[in-house]
């Protein structure tokens, strides 16, 4: 795990502590709480108003599902 590398990376500074452990960690959760608030909502566009919805954005990411 990514958390694992970034402890190794610590201790080989000489800087991994408990304390330091437990501050990362925290730091993470917290980073990751914000980039979920900020997150922007999922668009679900139709044939009839496709055109419509991307004209409102000036960058999107498009996803096209088949449920077959």
């Amino acid at each position: 795990m990514i958390l694992n590398v970034i402890y190794e990376m610590f201790s080989n500074l000489g800087i991994y502590t408990q304390e330091a452990k437990v501050m990362f960690r925290e730091l993470v959760v917290f980073a990751s709480v914000v980039a979920l608030a900020l997150a922007s909502d999922v668009l679900e566009f139709k044939d009839s108003d496709f055109e419509e919805k991307v004209k409102g954005h000036e960058v999107l990411l498009v996803e096209f599902f088949a449920p077959w």
